[in-house]
Order: C-alpha cells, then structure tokens, then sequence
C-alpha cells in the first residue's frame, strides 16, 4: 500500500497540456542516492521514459556541485543521503525552479510531505510502484512547466509596469520643463519610439537621463 499526495497537481496537469506536456521535449534529470544500487533503479525507471536524459549524485554536497555547473529541469532525491536527509537540497532546487520528487520512507511520508508540499515538492513512498513514479514525474514537469508560465508573465506585467511608470514620470518632466500639456508629451515620447523602432518606455528612460539628476 502506497501514499501519494498529488491531487494540487493535477489540476495544473490538465491546464499544461496533460500527457503530451511531460517529456515531449530532452529533459535533464539529476538523481540524487546514497547508493550505487538506489542510482541505477532509478536510471532504469527513467530510462523507461522518452527523452530524459539523467546524471547522478552521491549526495547533497556532489548534487550543489552539479547545479553549480549547470542547469537541471528535474532533481530525483531517494533520502535519506549521507550528509543529510536531503530536504534542503530538494528545497534549494526548487527554489531555484527546478522539479523535484522526493522518495521517502513510509513513516516519514506525512511530516515529509507537510514541508514539501508548501514548496511545489512531490514526495512518493518506498518501495516505489513503477506507475506512481511515471505519473509522478510527468505531474512534476506538468507543474514545472505552468510554475514557468506563470514566472514569466509575472516578469513581463513587472517589466511593462516599470515602463509606464518611466512614461509617466517623462510625461511630467517634458510637462514641466519644456511646458508641454499631456497630449503634446506623449506624442514627445512616441514619436522617437516609432522613428526610431524602440520602446516609449526606451525613449522615456533617455528624457529622464537627461532631465532628473
């Protein structure tokens, strides 16, 4: 009898495109286990999957060495390690954007899962059923992948808010010192942006260089 505590998933699941958005695209897994035995199962089982490419881990020190080295989309974590258990690895990945599942004994199963799950973190149980660990994987990506959307619209609304803050800000400055009203400022500022194929808020930026100290 297993555990799995997926359901916030599987929404997200739906929304990224289900099956197709798993593992449509290479992904690099990076296993992380104490024993040689522990890496290769779990090579095997995601060796079973399409395009997932894998390296390994002793522990959590050799895992931070990799990330420092490159990029990983997902991180397997079969704890405890040896310098740890491993929940500040799985932590630190998934801060940083990474996917992560967690293997964990049954009878740390729900303490587990009450620290991972705030964190976008799956956790399953050992022994690992090969059909909880497929599903699980493709949920991670599924949620990886909408965590991903929703960061990079929040990055394009934060950049466009930027940008009309600096419109407005040389909307106020051409209104004061050149004595222009409103409209006559704001065609100022798109004029140039149009000429020259640039962003207003790129033309705005250079009017505040050159008014505000």
């Amino acid at each position: 009898l297993y555990q799995i505590k997926i359901e916030f998933a599987q929404s997200v699941f739906v929304q990224a495109g289900g099956m197709n958005m798993s593992l449509c695209e290479r992904k690099k897994f990076l296993i992380v286990s104490g024993t040689e035995k522990g890496r290769e199962a779990l090579r095997v089982l995601l060796g079973e999957m399409d395009d997932a490419d894998t390296l390994a881990a002793a522990d959590a020190a050799d895992a931070n060495e990799q990330l420092l080295r490159e990029d990983f989309d997902a991180l397997i974590i079969n704890t405890p390690l040896s310098d740890g258990f491993g929940h500040e690895l799985a932590f630190s990945a998934a801060e940083n954007g990474s996917g992560v599942l967690l293997i964990v004994k049954q009878d740390h199963f729900d303490e587990v899962c009450s620290l991972a799950e705030p964190k976008g973190i799956l956790t399953i149980t050992r022994p690992i059923v090969r059909s909880v660990f497929r599903q699980s994987v493709r949920l991670m990506m599924a949620f990886r992948s909408r965590m991903k959307q929703v960061q990079d619209e929040n990055r394009r609304l934060q950049t466009k808010l930027e940008e009309m803050k600096a419109i407005s800000r040389a909307k106020c400055i051409l209104m004061e010192y050149l004595r222009m009203n409103e409209q006559q400022a704001h065609k100022y500022i798109e004029r140039p942006a149009m000429d020259m194929r640039m962003s207003k808020g790129k033309v705005a930026l250079g009017i505040l260089k050159t008014y505000e100290p």
